[in-house]
């Protein structure tokens, strides 16, 4: 059962008013005590007194603002708390609390609505609640701060096998939107103002006493999911039932692209590689000659910055005819150990390189931090590009022209970087451009899906492309079918009415003759031969006669050879039979 009800409660003021009204009566009940000499009398006075001290008494005291709530748990022990001053949200609270005791007591599970109510709940309600067995933990946990309850999902993060610097990242997005965006509890998350939020990141604002650029869509994308991810681990743990921004997407990102990388061309690889190997100066305690192999190392296999400085020399399967290099499932971005084929030219670098080094030291000398991957490449990739610049002098135009070019530029004109991983893309791009099988390229890339590697690590130059629609077959007939056709009479040649070549009209006279002589009657339909041929075009390819093409043809086929009568005659008339409508359609 659950009730509540108001208390009595006296402020400073009323304390004082008590305090005189008690002195008051005390001093009446002596005066009273030595005048009165009547016991019947005295009594009575003394009880209008105790009467008149008890009113004035409850004036001073005022009733409480907020209730009292009271109920029982499973075991039957009574417990209070602090209720409400509106007495129909109290009222409201007793309800569910008669519910969530119900619930309790008979093991089911609480409806969306009283999940719902829960969540509002303060920490302390929700704490007292779960020490009487009417919330489970989880529940209870769910009450805490949201931005304490942060740093346990990066230990979560952690614990399921994330790297520390990644969890810790994640957990710093998460936190940053929540804190932004003024959320105390998990009921106080609203897509409306996590998207404020992110609207308001993206934009120009001050942030440590300065003006800041906006990030980009895709860092933006980056918030969103760490907030996501947080309300989902909310979920799991039974700290929250629904998830109320799951509904948001992530933007395009493709019409915001803030660090766009490049792929190398084959002659900066080399002068990269060459530039490289030559150099005396030492980076990163790695001299010229293991920098220049750890490129040609990373262009080859395609490995990621931090799965190259996580290799050991006995990652390394150098002998035989198909060496490989195996990257550990603690350190690979998928976390399953890949094994990478290897080019034997460059295993045999690699053997040199390594021999006689210990199993378990470092393939090489790098550094962990990624921003010392940048300053490495760049200096290298200046030196490359400067040497290649001095090398048009004294030809000061060739050296205006080099100047212009995106040949080894750290943006290229379209806005493209190249820094360490753009050596990965520019792995893909030339496995692409080799014509790998795509499903190949994705497996050498160690992707997840085929259209990262395809659409993200591939990039396509124009004269890639043209080479592509070179490879399209010629729609051209080939010289010997043209000629073929040309003498068949069923080329492309427009059909129009053209005028007959000279010595026609006499021929198809003659032939008109012979036919007559022959059937009976004339070849033509209305008796005029010679006006008709002439303005009939006969002699050209038409529709009326498409079986004749050129003057040779007229004038000499083959097998007509003088003497043969007969078959020049029948040949004759074939020539003149007009075609048939059903070949005419066809």
């Amino acid at each position: 059962m659950v009730r509540y009800f108001r208390r009595w409660w006296v402020d400073e003021e009323g304390k004082k008013r008590i305090a005189r009204i008690v002195k008051e009566a005390n001093a009446a009940r002596e005066t009273a005590r030595a005048t009165i000499r009547e016991p019947d009398l005295l009594d009575a006075r003394l009880a209008e007194i105790k009467e008149r001290q008890v009113l004035l008494t409850k004036k001073a005291r005022r009733w409480s603002k907020k209730t009292t709530i009271i109920f029982k748990d499973l075991a039957g022990d009574v417990h209070r708390l602090e209720g409400f001053t509106d007495d129909r949200v109290t009222q409201s609270f007793c309800t569910n609390l008669e519910h969530l005791i119900d619930r309790a007591s008979c093991g089911e599970a609480l409806d969306a609505d009283l999940v719902r109510w829960v969540q509002k709940l303060p920490a302390e309600t929700r704490k007292l609640l779960a020490e009487v067995h009417l919330l489970d933990a989880g529940r209870a946990a769910g009450a805490r701060a949201l931005v304490d309850q942060v740093e346990e999902f990066r230990a979560a993060l952690v614990a399921k096998g994330a790297t520390a610097a990644h969890a810790q990242l994640t957990a710093n997005r998460a936190k940053a939107v929540v804190e932004g965006c003024g959320f105390k509890g998990y009921a106080d998350v609203s897509p409306a103002k996590v998207l404020s939020y992110l609207a308001g990141i993206r934009s120009e604002h001050f942030a440590g006493g300065r003006k800041r650029k906006g990030v980009g869509l895709q860092s933006s994308n980056w918030y969103l999911q760490a907030v996501k991810g947080f309300c989902k681990w909310m979920i799991r743990e039974r700290r929250a039932t629904d998830n109320p921004i799951a509904h948001l997407e992530g933007f395009n990102v493709r019409v915001d692209r803030r660090h766009d990388r490049r792929a190398l061309t084959l002659d900066e690889c080399r002068r990269l590689i060459g530039t490289t190997q030559k150099s005396g100066k030492t980076i990163l305690q790695m001299a010229g000659s293991e920098r220049s192999l750890l490129y040609r190392f990373a262009l080859e296999t395609g490995l990621r910055w931090n799965e190259l400085r996580t290799l050991k020399c006995g990652n390394f399967t150098l002998a035989g005819d198909a060496p490989t290099v195996t990257v550990e499932a603690a350190y690979s971005k998928h976390r399953r150990e890949d094994r990478q084929p290897l080019r034997r030219e460059t295993a045999a670098l690699l053997a040199d390189y390594l021999a006689g080094s210990d199993a378990r030291a470092p393939a090489f000398g790098m550094g962990s931090a990624c921003n010392k991957a940048v300053r490495m490449i760049q200096a290298d990739r200046l030196a490359a590009r400067t040497a290649w610049l001095r090398e048009a002098l004294p030809d000061v135009d060739e050296l205006k022209r080099r100047a212009k070019t995106d040949f080894l530029r750290y943006k290229d004109a379209a806005g493209r970087v190249m820094d360490f991983h753009a050596l990965r893309h520019t792995f893909i791009t030339n496995l692409c451009a080799a014509g790998v099988h795509p499903k190949v390229a994705q497996a050498l890339a160690r992707h997840s899906t085929i259209s990262l590697t395809m659409d993200r690590y591939t990039h396509l130059s124009v004269d890639r492309a043209a080479d592509g629609l070179m490879a399209l077959p010629s729609l051209d007939a080939p010289k010997a079918e043209a000629a073929e056709i040309r003498k068949t009479g069923t080329d492309d040649v427009a059909l129009v009415k053209a005028p007959a070549p000279a010595g026609t009209t006499a021929r198809f006279l003659q032939r008109d003759r012979i036919f007559t002589a022959i059937s009976g009657h004339s070849g033509t339909q209305n008796g005029d031969s010679e006006r008709e041929l002439e303005t009939s075009g006969i002699g050209a390819k038409t529709l009326e006669n498409p079986r004749v093409s050129t003057r040779s043809e007229l004038e000499a086929a083959p097998g007509f050879e003088p003497g043969m009568t007969v078959l020049q005659t029948v040949a004759f008339i074939h020539l003149a039979t007009p075609p048939r409508a059903d070949r005419t359609a066809e």
